[in-house]
This record gives C-alpha cells, structure tokens and sequence, in this order.
C-alpha cells in the first residue's frame, strides 16, 4: 500500500496488483489525492473463518459502510444474518469482531448480509473514548428484565452480552432452524422472548461459547498435520477413515483426524474447510497458514458440540413451543 500511495510504481506493480479503474471507482485518482496511513490497514472477516487485510478509510475505501463499520473499527462483537435464504438447511448466521466484507455470505439474488454491532460508540473514531451504548432494542431489553442491572437506564455490559448470546444460541439451534425453516426464508430470524430465566441463562452462556467459537477467541484446535512445512495446495479432497478421516490438500499432505461432519459444515453457503483451501488452491501454505487451519477444524467441531448442546437444553426445558412460554402458559394457564 505504500508503494501504492506513493506513485512510483516499478514495473509490472500495477498489473500485479489490479491498480486500475473502474466505471465506477476512480482508484488511480484517489491514490493521488490521498495519503497513505498505515493505521487504516484492518483485518477483516472475507468468509467465515478467513481473517484478510483491508486498507480502510472512508475517503477510499469503496463502499465503505461507514455508518455501521465504524462501530467495528473498536472493541465490539456483532451478529451477521441475512433476510432472505436459499433453498437447503438454513446456515445465514454468523459473528464477527472486526470489520467484514459484502459478499462474505454469498453474493446472489437474496441480498446481502447484514450486520448488526452489540456496541454503539458515541465517538468511533477516538480510540481512548469508552463512551459506548447496547444496540438493542426494548423487545430485547425484556429478555433480560427480571435480573438487569440498570446504569442510567441501560442494561449493564454483562447483561446486554448475554442477550446476544441467548439470542445466537436460538439462532444457531438445528431444532430452531428446522422449525422455521419456511418463514426463514421469507425474512430476518425473529427470536422468541423467553419465559424461563433458567433456559435464558443456560441458553446465554452457549451462546457466548458459540460466540467466543466462531470469532476465534476459545483457542480449540482440531486435526493432525501431516507433510511438508509449506505445501502446496492442489485439488483438496477428503478421505474417511476410523478416527474420522483426512483433509487432503495434494497428493501428500493433509490434516488427519477431522470428523466428517466438519468437512461438510455450511455457513451461509460455504463449505468452510473446502472453501478456505480452494481460494488458495495454487499457493503454498505457510506454518501459520496449517496453524489457521486446525483452529477452523476445531471450531467446527466445536461449534457441532455446542449446537447438539443447546437442543439438549431446549428440551429438557420442554421443547419447543413449551420451553419458551410465558411460566403460567407453560403451566397451562391459570396463575395470577
């Protein structure tokens, strides 16, 4: 990006690096007019679990969203859903702590995902300020009624987190998923107000694990590498075997052990594990690369743990619609 910024280019750089414009987005232009500034390279989530480097400013950044990404250029977490779904088992649900990219769902005739920020900053962009407020709405405000903490007529940090984590939990549970698998399809997920201060906290704390889960944040670690220190990624196939089965990435090396679950696990209509290595399909992996890798097979298998944990509750709670009744209606009516 320096090189970029400064205008003297070698040879060859602007072919390499697609520095050219378009229709519409004059690059060249604001490359000149523009300084570079190296605290505006970010990551950013491109596909679930592919963590990529961004140069984000709003006077150059091409469709930079700014009114909502400047509340994940800090300390935040968010949820990232779609209003509308394709056919197959409904997988438009993520999270994310940075910045993310459109199209990191699919890019298709259903819209775009959307993304909605836990933390509002009263002043984004001065990173000493603190000053920051829970994105939610009174409906939800209710989930956490009987037991909030107020300060100045907010919920409390813990609180407000754990109504994000009640409400990934839901989201993520298949039982949810298959019940309104049709009206999914139609609009955003609705969430259900639950009843039982008991399941809301059961379903709080997965919820937060789930979080923690697919931001990166737990440290789980799955598979066995096996190979060379920097492969080189062929045709990625996947071999069953008795302790699971192997991730082939060429001919030779691989990652063993990786449950076959794993390998076919959707989000927003990628297959994870097959989607992350075909976009490098030609290029060496480096150690860090095979490190990335086994932390996304562990997240994944995690993430199954914790989905078939989170029906468990749910029904031991009395399933679904019971769990998530009122208490009298739960009882059957009657009760003051």
């Amino acid at each position: 990006m320096r090189t970029a910024f400064s205008g003297e280019w070698p040879p060859g750089f602007a072919d390499a690096y697609k520095v050219r414009d378009s229709s519409s987005y004059n690059l060249t232009g604001r490359l000149k007019r523009l300084a570079f500034e190296p605290s505006a390279l970010r990551q950013c989530l491109y596909r679930p679990f592919d963590v990529r480097w961004l140069y984000y400013h709003p006077g150059f950044t091409s469709r930079s969203a700014w009114q909502v990404m400047q509340h994940m250029a800090r300390e935040n977490i968010a949820l990232i859903a779609k209003r509308q779904a394709r056919d197959g088992p409904y997988d438009w649900v993520f999270a994310a702590s940075g910045l993310i990219v459109d199209g990191l769902f699919s890019i298709d005739n259903k819209g775009r995902e959307q993304l909605f920020p836990l933390w509002l900053y009263a002043a984004p962009l001065l990173e000493s300020s603190s000053d920051r407020s829970p994105n939610l709405s009174r409906a939800a405000f209710q989930l956490a009624s009987s037991k909030r903490e107020r300060i100045g007529g907010q919920l409390a940090e813990s609180e407000a987190e754990a109504v994000l984590g009640y409400v990934y939990a839901v989201l993520s549970a298949p039982s949810y998923r298959a019940r309104f698998d049709a009206f999914l399809r139609q609009g955003f997920p609705r969430v259900p107000v639950c009843g039982n201060n008991g399941l809301m906290d059961r379903l709080a704390v997965l919820g937060a694990r789930l979080l923690a889960v697919h931001t990166l944040q737990n440290g789980a670690v799955g598979g066995r590498y096996t190979g060379s220190p920097r492969p080189l990624v062929a045709a990625p196939t996947f071999a069953k075997r008795a302790d699971g089965g192997v991730v082939w990435i060429n001919g030779a090396d691989g990652f063993e052990a990786v449950p076959e679950a794993a390998w076919d696990y959707v989000v927003g209509g990628h297959l994870v594990l097959q989607k992350w290595l075909k976009d490098r399909k030609g290029r060496t992996l480096a150690p860090e690369d095979i490190e990335h890798y086994k932390r996304i097979i562990g997240a994944i298998t995690e993430t199954i743990r914790i989905q078939k944990e989170i029906d468990e509750v749910i029904e031991a709670h009395g399933g679904w619609p019971a769990a998530f009744a009122a208490p009298a209606a739960a009882a059957g009516g009657g009760g003051e």
